[in-house]
C-alpha cells in the first residue's frame, strides 16, 4: 500500500500543474488497475481543505464538493472515514474551520464531554464546545 501527501491530493483536485497531474493520473490508473489501495491520512484531508480555502480561495461548498468526492473514492483508504464524514457535515452547517470540527469529532470519539476553546465562532457554533 502507498500513501499520498497533501500536495498530491491538492494537485489531483485542482489539476493546476499539467506535468504533476499527468504523473498523479498515471499513479492512480496503475493503482486502480492493480487493485492497490492508496492510503490517505486524516491530516492530509484536513490540510487539503485548508489549502483549497486559503491558497485557492474556494468557497466552502466547492471545497466540500471536491473533498466529498475524494472521501467516496473506492481506491482510497482513509485513517478514519466516519470521523471525516461527521466533521464534513458539521463544517457544512457551522461557522468554524473544518479542522475545528474534526478536533470536536475526535474528542467525542475519545469520550470527552466538552471541548474548551478560545475560538468564539467555534464555541458558538457547537453545543459540545465551551469558550474560555
Amino acid at each position: 500500500m502507498i500513501s499520498i501527501d497533501t500536495n498530491v491530493l491538492v494537485r489531483f483536485l485542482t489539476q493546476d500543474d499539467k506535468d504533476q497531474c499527468r504523473r498523479i493520473d498515471q499513479l492512480l490508473e496503475k493503482s486502480i488497475k492493480g487493485g492497490e489501495i492508496i492510503y490517505v491520512s486524516d491530516l492530509v484531508v484536513i490540510e487539503t481543505v485548508w489549502v483549497l480555502e486559503s491558497a485557492y480561495k474556494l468557497k466552502k461548498a466547492e471545497v466540500l464538493d471536491a473533498v466529498g468526492k475524494v472521501l467516496l473514492a473506492a481506491f482510497l483508504d482513509f485513517e478514519d472515514l466516519s470521523l471525516l464524514l461527521r466533521a464534513q457535515v458539521l463544517y457544512l452547517g457551522g461557522k468554524a474551520d473544518f479542522s475545528d470540527y474534526y478536533i470536536q469529532c475526535k474528542a467525542q470519539k475519545a469520550g470527552c464531554t466538552r471541548l474548551l476553546t478560545f475560538d468564539r465562532a467555534f464555541a458558538q457554533s457547537s453545543t459540545f464546545c465551551k469558550g474560555l
